[in-house]
């Protein structure tokens, strides 16, 4: 039963033991398939997340390039928008821009370093066609006698380039030119003069191109008005348009003028408008990229009304910052760590029990034999031979017990020829073996653990420099000590050490020549460690090593806001700083800064590009573009800026503001009286006594000419107002002294407006101030007063009459009669008066009294001159041809009509008309006479001698107006009929005629009455000795003819 029992029992356990192999046998498979799948998915799983990671940091790095290219491109052209202000502000101050004045301000702006890919900057003036001729000549005048506008031809208006600046052989080929002639041109400047604004052309080919590298190319206008008058709504703007200042860029030029260094990261196609197509492409940067770029970005682009897409695609170079290759090789090294790791737990698993038993086995032999030992000691010398570095084992007596494979490949020895004691030093330099025996034995002696480098030499005698690390083991039986040494070989590590060193030291030399400012500070950013010399320049100082650059920040808190930044982990580029040097200047530098390794140390790098002298002329231009030359009060443009921010308060606080427009009376007369540069310091000292009467806290601009405007916030009663307003005309009242024994006088018109009380917004003030304005100088000027609703309808009353009259002048509704004058002594009809009338369709005939100011005001009355004219030479030739007689017509014309700047149509049709010149009589009223400015009465004198007649008419005050004429330049006088009324019954009045006219009859000059209206005043007229009459008893007008 024991046996039998323990025999069963066995059978038990074996079959127990059975059933448990076949699961470990199972468990050996299972578990490592397990941990590989495992290791597998989570390979996987490391990869899409490298991979998101590398993408997504290169998907943002494109968006902060597409991101970067707009704001530059924005950026660059605002930038030459300002240039362009500045320009327009040296013509609303300086009227008129001389030739050498645009060229002086041009050249101030340095557009080649401050303004790259801009070709130029000009100014183009608008020409009527009848002031074609004489603006050829004038500017022919200038120098250049080939000049003529260009291309030739017949067109209702023309614009000429007369000035651009620089006036290189490029730009010489514009010189002249008609923009306006071309459509893609003439849009963009129409709408720039309706608007007012800067406004960038379509794509054009520059007429600078010579047909070799053409770009496509565009241009940049801003219109030019003349000064002093409102241009609040396009009609305005049209009418009192002078021209445009503008700048020609080359689209290739234009775009490496932006973009800087990392350019070739990115092509860059630009096109027209909105429709991608090649007939729209203006430029492409970095042609030739791939078909599928990675990533790609298209953006619309407003830039100064105009519109233009703008396609970013990603290139190689940009996308190689980026190591895509990374994930992969996550991946693989993930799947290959897994597929070890399965099969180490395979073997282990598998390999288990055997290796137990054998270890079982060995170890019971190992125990009892020696040979066991040999074997161990022969195992691990066999790992020390196949070892990488050389390994020497050296006894006490400074003999080598053990000599690696890698030690007989390199110095060419045995163990057995290295035995000798110290055998191995000769392996040293020569000056070198004395000190390396003396130090093992300080080792050896004092179980030492050192390390050091020193060369060796092989049985060639080649040297290689080795690390050693020197350590002593010491054998337990038998207590002895033996120097283990491990050498490494380092020379190619040293080469590479020495040619990183020097490639540094080339690189700080470089950094030395570079204008990029370059320092490293460690300890926080604290502390500077390297800097070049381009960052000493910048700061003024000979030395910066060691220093806190903080000291250099104007605001040491900018400065920790950056640290702050970088210690985040940001990269800052391009930030605009501050920075003063020792003696107190002010420098203005873009710079960046990132985090970095540095020896080691986290350190922060800092590379700074000095912008003081842009900057500086960046302010220039915004002084041209915003402030008044001459007075250097704010011009018009920072005028309407900050009367914007003064409603805006107003709107915030709830507290009114009042509007002066200021206009100085008289002032005409000095400058034609005295010449522009005592005009000049009249204005000057006018703003000056201005600013005299007002707060710091008001606002004082020239709003053109002899206009002043100011901005009174916060005024609190409207006594506060009148008392400014008295003071002013008090302080501009007074005389002026204007050097050598010259002396001015002036007085002022002011106009007051109200907010919120009289407008809500910013035009209307200023249209209602300028109402008031010219209220006052109707009654009388040198004086104030207030808008009143009554102002804005007669002003709107005039408006629409302009309107009607201008649409009157094209839709022949202005006709010309004809009024006969009788000549007494001939008794028969010898001249005729040409009379223009208005027959508006709604409103009836409109007296000349009120539309002729009305046209010299808005400056159709040289249009409407012209025609006059014109019609008037058509009747003579047919009454002549229908009666073979020869009539004089006499045509009134205004004073303003006479401008050497002009030509004359009608004067070239009546020379080819074959009448005799003395067949027109050109009459202006008497109160032109007291005008100083003489340029009308030479250019009148000169039509006088080709045979035309000047008569002066509504004769009426008489000597002083007799003294200042010149009886060569006068011909006729045409006493007015509120003389001729009274010479029946009032004696004075028959006195005073009868003196008048003695005098006039000694001078040659003859004479007409006006208006006749009876027998008696004829009477009288003739009995005075008046030549001939004119009124409506002798005859009705005759012949209607529409202008």
């Amino acid at each position: 039963m024991t046996r039998r029992g323990t025999a069963n029992t066995n059978t038990h356990l074996r079959g127990l033991g059975e059933d448990f192999g076949l699961y470990r046998q199972r468990l050996i498979w299972i578990l490592p398939v397990l941990v590989l799948l495992f290791g597998l998915a989570i390979s996987g799983m490391l990869w899409k997340f490298a991979y998101d990671s590398v993408d997504h940091s290169a998907q943002e790095y494109f968006k902060f390039r597409v991101h970067d290219i707009m704001d530059k491109t924005l950026v660059r052209v605002s930038v030459y928008e300002q240039a362009l202000q500045g320009g327009r502000g040296l013509f609303e101050s300086s009227s008129p821009v001389t030739r050498e004045q645009f060229s002086s301000y041009v050249n101030s702006l340095d557009l080649n370093n401050t303004y790259p890919g801009i070709l130029g900057m000009g100014y183009a003036t608008v020409i009527m066609p009848n002031q074609l001729i004489q603006h050829q000549n004038q500017i022919r005048a200038e120098g250049f006698p080939q000049y003529a506008v260009k291309p030739a031809g017949i067109r209702p208006m023309y614009t000429s380039i007369i000035y651009l600046e620089p006036f290189d052989w490029r730009n010489q080929r514009a010189f002249g030119y008609d923009m306006f002639s071309e459509p893609v041109r003439r849009q963009a400047m129409e709408l720039a003069r309706d608007s007012g604004q800067a406004t960038l052309s379509g794509r054009v080919f520059l007429v600078q191109e010579n047909g070799q590298a053409v770009q496509s190319g565009f241009l940049i206008y801003l219109p030019v008005y003349q000064p002093g008058h409102s241009q609040d709504s396009p009609i305005q703007r049209q009418s009192r348009l002078m021209g445009w200042i503008y700048a020609p860029f080359r689209m290739g030029d234009f775009v490496q003028g932006i973009y800087g260094d990392r350019s070739d990261e990115n092509d860059i196609q630009f096109y027209d408008g909105t429709t991608l197509s090649p007939d729209h492409l203006m430029y492409e940067l970095n042609k030739g990229g791939p078909a599928s770029p990675r990533f790609v970005a298209r953006r619309l682009l407003r830039i100064a009304n105009h519109d233009w897409t703008v396609q970013v695609s990603s290139l190689p170079r940009m996308e190689a910052r980026f190591n895509y290759y990374q994930p992969v090789w996550l991946g693989m090294s993930g799947v290959m760590i897994s597929l070890l790791i399965a099969l180490v737990l395979w073997q282990e698993m598998n390999g288990r029990k055997r290796a137990s038993n054998l270890a079982l086995q060995l170890n019971g032999e190992l125990l009892d034999s020696r040979e066991a030992l040999q074997a161990e000691n022969e195992f691990v010398s066999s790992i020390l031979q196949l070892a990488g570095p050389i390994i020497l084992v050296i006894d006490a007596h400074g003999s080598i017990i053990s000599f690696n494979r890698t030690a007989e490949e390199f110095t060419g020895y045995t163990l057995e020829e290295v035995r000798e004691p110290f055998f191995w030093s000769r392996f040293f330099l020569p000056d070198k073996r004395e000190k390396i025996e003396a130090r093992f034995r300080s080792v050896l002696k004092r179980n030492l653990t050192e390390n050091l480098e020193e060369s060796w030499i092989n049985r060639d005698g080649e040297p290689r420099l080795f690390h050693w690390s020197l350590s002593v083991s010491t054998a337990i039986p038998r207590h002895t000590h033996y120097l283990v040494a491990i050498g490494h070989d380092i020379s190619e590590r040293r080469i590479a050490e020495n040619k990183l060193i020097e490639n540094e030291q080339i690189l700080i030399k470089i950094l030395d020549l570079s204008p990029i400012s370059v320092r490293i500070a460690t300890e926080g950013g604290k502390k500077v460690v390297f800097c070049n010399q381009s960052y000493l320049n910048l700061i003024h100082s000979r030395t910066g090593l060691g220093k806190d650059p903080t000291a250099y920040y104007q605001r040491s808190e900018d400065y920790e806001a950056i640290l702050d930044e970088v210690r985040r982990g940001k990269t800052i580029i391009n930030r605009e700083v501050n920075l003063k040097t020792p003696t107190g200047l002010t420098v203005t530098a873009l710079a960046s800064y990132m985090s970095f390794n540095y020896h080691g140390e986290n350190a922060i790098l800092g590379w700074f590009y000095d912008i003081t002298d842009k900057k500086e002329k960046e302010q220039l231009i915004w002084n041209y573009a915003n402030y008044d030359s001459l007075t250097n009060l704010p011009n018009r443009r920072l005028f309407y800026d900050r009367l914007a921010q003064e409603l805006k308060r107003s709107d915030r606080t709830r507290e009114s503001l009042a509007l002066l427009f200021v206009d100085l009376d008289h002032f005409k007369e000095i400058n034609d009286t005295l010449g522009h540069t005592k005009g000049d310091m009249v204005l000057i000292e006018a703003a000056r006594r201005i600013r005299q009467c007002i707060r710091d806290t008001d606002t004082l601009a020239r709003w053109g000419g002899d206009e002043f405007t100011v901005i009174l916030p916060s005024y609190l009663s409207a006594n506060n107002i009148d008392r400014i307003c008295r003071n002013i005309l008090i302080k501009l009242g007074a005389v002026y002294t204007l050097g050598n024994g010259e002396f001015g006088h002036i007085s002022a018109s002011i106009g007051v407006t109200l907010y919120p009380h009289d407008a809500n917004n910013l035009h209307q003030l200023l249209q209602y101030a300028d109402q008031a304005m010219y209220s006052v100088k109707s009654t009388g000027r040198n004086g104030f007063g207030y808008f009143k609703p009554l102002m804005q309808e007669d002003a709107d009353k005039k408006r629409q009459l302009s309107e009607d009259l201008r649409e009157a002048l094209h839709t022949h509704q202005l006709q010309l009669h004809f009024q006969p004058v009788y000549d007494i002594r001939l008794k028969k009809i010898v001249k005729a008066e040409a009379l223009l009338r208005w027959y508006h369709p709604e409103k009836g005939l409109i007296s000349p009294s009120v539309f002729i100011p009305l046209a010299e005001e808005t400056g159709m009355i040289k249009e409407i001159g012209e025609c006059v004219c014109q019609n008037a030479i058509l009747a003579l030739q047919r009454w002549q041809a229908n009666t073979g007689q020869h009539l004089q017509v006499i045509v009134n014309r205004s004073i303003v009509e006479f401008d050497r700047a002009l030509t004359y149509p009608w004067l070239q049709q009546l020379k080819d008309s074959g009448l005799p010149a003395r067949s027109l009589v050109l009459e202006i009223k008497e109160e032109s006479l007291t005008t100083k400015n003489l340029a009308p009465w030479e250019e009148l004198a000169q039509f006088r001698k080709l045979g035309i007649e000047i008569s002066v008419g509504n004769f009426v005050t008489g000597y002083p107006t007799l003294a200042q004429m010149n009886p060569l330049e006068v011909d006729c006088l045409r006493i007015d009929q509120s003389f001729v009324h009274d010479i029946v019954h009032n004696p004075i009045i028959q006195a005073l005629t009868e003196s008048l006219l003695g005098i006039a009859h000694r001078l040659g000059i003859s004479s007409i009455a006006e208006g006749i209206e009876s027998k008696e005043q004829g009477r009288g007229a003739a009995r005075l000795g008046m030549h001939a009459d004119a009124g409506v008893l002798l005859l009705s007008c005759h012949s209607r003819r529409p202008v």
